[in-house]
């Protein structure tokens, strides 16, 4: 299950805990700032043209919208956002709040492309399955038994 980042309390953006009150006030700072900003990117994000500055990804699976393929990805992701939480925890000089934004804004937009990944694959087997010969026959009989056809 997918947290949004309103739902994160005691915990950073990128699934890191947070070890005190100082932290736990930043965090939530941050959410109030960043998380609008987040959504925002979300709903305009393009596949194939941010994760390419981002992830070393082929433009193959760049391409592909399967279901494994957007795990493979929220994976990296992942452990890109996890990376740069780190960088930026431990005011590491490389670390890029430009970056760190532009993953979690590819984060979210992915999970919820998977989302919807996953939900139509469910309606395609749910489709399929009422689409056969077996589920016909099973529709057709209790008809045929109740007592107002006779």
């Amino acid at each position: 299950m997918t947290k949004t980042i309103s739902e994160t309390d005691g915990e950073s953006p990128d699934g890191g805990a947070c070890e005190s009150r100082t932290q736990r006030v930043t965090q939530r700072m941050a959410r109030r700032v960043f998380g609008p900003m987040i959504a925002a990117g979300a709903a305009d994000y393009m596949r194939v043209r941010e994760l390419a500055k981002l992830l070393k990804v082929s433009e193959d699976e760049l391409e592909r919208f399967t279901v494994e393929s957007t795990e493979r990805i929220v994976a990296r992701l992942t452990r890109a956002a996890k990376a740069q939480g780190a960088l930026g925890r431990r005011r590491h000089w490389s670390y890029d709040m430009n970056r760190h934004l532009a993953v979690l804004i590819a984060l979210k937009a992915e999970r919820a492309s998977l989302a919807h990944l996953r939900n139509a694959q469910g309606l395609a087997r749910l489709v399929a399955a009422a689409a056969s010969p077996q589920a016909a026959s099973l529709q057709a009989s209790p008809r045929a038994a109740s007592p107002q056809a006779a």
